[in-house]
């Protein structure tokens, strides 16, 4: 045991997992809770690694966020709903 050192540290840090593999497991999961396929079609599009992955969901999640902002200034309150409800799915996954 070496407490003040890094030896053994690598196999407390969990492997990234395989982008291919996450899409093929809950793909259609994400579908059933009520995510439009053609967005998904575009983060698929936007992940090419692990690391993407929390970038392209938030990023797309603040844009429906703002859109959904506009809609309801414009007094398109089921709109709103629509986009917000879906920014915070988006902000989950």
């Amino acid at each position: 045991m070496n407490p003040g050192g890094s030896a053994g540290r690598e196999s407390l840090v969990a492997p990234k997992p395989d982008v291919a593999r996450v899409w093929r497991r809950w793909e259609a999961r994400f579908v059933g809770i009520g995510l439009d396929y053609n967005l998904l079609v575009k983060l698929k599009a936007a992940i090419a690694d692990w690391d993407d992955w929390c970038r392209a969901f938030s990023a797309e999640a603040a844009d429906l966020e703002a859109f959904g902002h506009d809609a309801m200034a414009r007094g398109h309150s089921l709109t709103a709903a629509e986009a917000w409800s879906t920014a915070v799915v988006l902000y989950h996954l």
